[in-house]
C-alpha cells in the first residue's frame, strides 16, 4: 500500500474506474472505506477521499450502450453481461450496508439485472477518462482540501465540501 501512503502525504486524488459490478464496487468500497476484516488498521489503509469516476450507468446512456438484453443470451453485442444470482446477492449485500455514494449504482444493477466491465468503453477508454476528469474537477479540489489535523498519521482524511 505504498500508492496509498505516498497519495495521501501529497493530497493526490485518487480516482477509481471499476467493473459496473457488484465486484467492482466492492474493491471500490474497500479502498475507500475500508474491509471488516481489517478494520482496526482502517484509517491507515483507506483513501475515505477517493471519488468513484465510473464505469456508471449514466455512462452507458450516454453512449448508447444501454438496452435491454435479449431473453436467451448472457452477453449482448454491446457488452452488457447479464448479472447471476450471485451478483444480484452480493449487490443486496452491499446496498444493505449503507454507503451512500453506492446506493444509485447498485440499484440499477439490482432493478435492470445487467453489468458491464470496463472494456465495454472500448476505443473511447481515453477520452472517457479525460471527460471524467474534467467533469471531477470540482469534487478533486474538495478532496484535496484537508484541514492539518487531518493529515496522514492523525486521522482520517476529510472533505470540506461534500461531493
Amino acid at each position: 500500500m505504498l500508492w496509498l501512503d505516498k497519495a495521501r502525504s501529497t493530497r493526490l486524488p485518487i480516482l477509481a474506474l471499476v467493473d459496473l459490478d457488484p465486484h467492482g464496487l466492492d474493491i471500490f468500497s474497500t479502498y475507500k472505506y475500508g474491509s471488516a476484516a481489517m478494520r482496526h488498521e482502517c484509517t491507515n489503509l483507506t483513501a475515505p477521499a477517493m471519488i468513484h469516476i465510473g464505469v456508471k450507468h449514466d455512462d452507458l446512456a450516454s453512449t448508447n450502450k444501454l438496452r435491454v438484453l435479449s431473453p436467451d443470451s448472457n452477453l449482448d453485442e454491446r457488452g452488457l453481461i447479464r448479472m447471476t444470482w450471485r451478483d444480484r446477492s452480493k449487490a443486496q449485500k452491499m446496498l444493505e450496508s449503507g454507503h451512500q455514494d453506492l446506493q444509485n449504482e447498485l440499484r440499477q444493477l439490482i432493478w435492470l439485472g445487467y453489468k458491464a466491465e470496463i472494456q465495454i468503453l472500448g476505443n473511447d477508454l481515453a477520452e472517457y477518462l479525460k471527460s471524467k476528469i474534467e467533469h471531477s474537477k470540482r469534487a478533486i479540489a474538495a478532496a484535496i482540501s484537508v484541514t492539518d489535523e487531518c493529515l496522514p498519521g492523525k486521522g482520517s482524511v476529510l472533505l470540506t465540501r461534500p461531493l
